[in-house]
């Protein structure tokens, strides 16, 4: 086997360094040319993304509010279509974040039907379905079948 070639640390470098000062060069001209509208607008968007992001734990959630927010602040049209839509999108994110998304309701499974008395079955029914107040009853309600 032959030697591995080395690296020429001097070109790496000094592109290293040429991209550095390019990239410095660049976010001068932007802060430069940047209003304090303009830094607000990209607060206010990357603060929506963000909770856009929370609220639907998906990076595509993270792309309504910012959309949201640019159709709501459109101007012009008579029926004003996209100001409507872009509010609607908004109150969705809102929505979202006060009341997250904790899964199904029920279980897709039907009630288990325990062994024994029944008052054993209700217990086990209240035991098992807590959560489901509507499977408890349906649950009890086949206890009093099985046992009456």
């Amino acid at each position: 086997m032959g030697k591995k070639p080395k690296k020429n640390l001097k070109k790496v470098r000094k592109h290293f360094k040429f991209n550095l000062e390019r990239v410095a060069k660049h976010l001068g001209k932007i802060v430069d040319n940047s209003s304090v509208k303009d830094i607000q607008e990209a607060t206010l968007n990357i603060a929506l993304a963000i909770a856009g992001y929370e609220a639907f734990h998906n990076w595509k959630g993270s792309l309504l509010g910012p959309v949201s927010l640019k159709l709501a602040t459109t101007q012009g049209g008579t029926p004003p279509v996209a100001q409507i839509t872009g509010v609607a999108g908004l109150s969705l994110l809102g929505l979202a974040l006060i009341t997250p998304y904790e899964g199904p309701l029920e279980p897709i499974a039907p009630p288990i039907i325990p062994s024994g008395t029944r008052e054993s079955c209700n217990a086990d029914c209240e035991r098992l379905y807590s959560q489901f107040p509507a499977l408890v009853s349906k649950c009890q309600f086949e206890c009093r079948k099985v046992y009456p």
